[in-house]
């Protein structure tokens, strides 16, 4: 394999790389690709350099690094319970003369906003990558929106902190938030929108 144009840069990362994994942190290529940016920037190198897909790749293979799924656990869905349901409830409204507009879906996502990768690179030589603790810092958003969709309801947003930090200074958000001391949904909240 040829070896770097710049083996500073290449040496640097390849530590940093190794401290990195020793500590268990996850990395993927687009993490590697902003530490060379700013190593390069802190060396004083070639201004021209730029953290390309084939750079990664020429890394990669010239230190035998492979990535490695972290948590590899697939969901899997009922189609039949899914199906059952959509026709005993198309049945329910036709029986009590619902309209499709006055039928809304409401349904509850998370965003774990300091969740690391779930997927690393490891030399090659290493057969499984090592677990870490996953920060559990999250929110809750739920969105809601009649089925012909031309009504939709404000985003509703369920956070730890009464006040946080992020919002000092404003005045008017474009969603509701609403705090709760695990982040979770309730349905008391409902009541109250």
């Amino acid at each position: 394999m040829k070896s770097a144009d710049n083996q500073g840069l290449d040496l640097a990362m390849y530590i940093w790389f190794m401290q990195i994994r020793s500590q268990a942190q996850p990395i993927n290529g687009p993490i590697i690709c902003k530490k060379a940016l700013q190593i390069n920037q802190m060396m004083n190198s070639d201004p021209r350099f730029k953290a390309t897909t084939g750079w990664l790749e020429r890394f990669k293979c010239r230190h035998r690094i492979r990535e490695l799924d972290i948590q590899g656990e697939r969901l899997s869905a009922d189609v039949a319970s899914a199906d059952n349901f959509k026709k005993t409830f198309n049945e329910f409204c036709k029986a009590c003369g619902r309209e499709p507009k006055n039928i809304y879906n409401v349904d509850e996502t998370g965003l774990n906003w300091k969740k690391l990768p779930t997927n690393s690179l490891v030399f090659e030589r290493k057969t499984a990558a090592t677990r870490y603790k996953a920060s559990k810092a999250r929110i809750i958003a739920m969105v809601w929106a009649n089925s012909t969709g031309d009504h939709r309801l404000t985003l509703l947003i369920f956070g730890k902190a009464k006040q946080p930090r992020c919002f000092k200074g404003i005045r008017k958000l474009p969603v509701v938030y609403k705090n709760q001391k695990n982040s979770w949904m309730e349905t008391d909240f409902l009541r109250l929108v």
